[in-house]
């Protein structure tokens, strides 16, 4: 089960892009620990995403496409939850897919997988 308040810290560095913010939510020994968020089954991101604003989807994106580029242990490849919340909003046919897929591909890891199946 992924944890609501680490959620809504994610959420919050990524409305405010303050990315830097990574760095110190975790203690050098949660970061690897804390990183099996990034490779959770599709269905715990979905029901996330069924609760949250286009907004919050964006924000929390945004902040895993950065902590894949810069977290320790946070690669995930094709199961990346950027992968999961970007299918959800082309479900929800959001307006602005075209504008977040650009800016995961400009500002993401070297992770060809986080735009191809959205």
């Amino acid at each position: 089960m992924v944890d609501k308040n680490l959620i809504d810290k994610l959420i919050e560095i990524g409305k405010k892009e303050d990315f830097a913010a990574l760095e110190t939510l975790f203690s050098p020994e949660e970061v690897e620990r804390k990183s099996n968020i990034m490779r959770q089954d599709f269905q715990p991101w979905y029901d996330i995403a069924d609760s949250l604003t286009e907004e919050e989807i964006v924000a929390l994106m945004k902040t895993f496409t950065i902590a894949e580029k810069t977290l320790k242990g946070w690669k995930a490849g094709s199961v990346s939850p950027v992968i999961w919340l970007g299918i959800k909003l082309k479900e929800r046919k959001f307006e602005h897919l075209d504008k977040i897929r650009e800016w995961v591909k400009n500002n993401g890891a070297h992770n060809d997988w986080l735009t191809k199946r959205w």
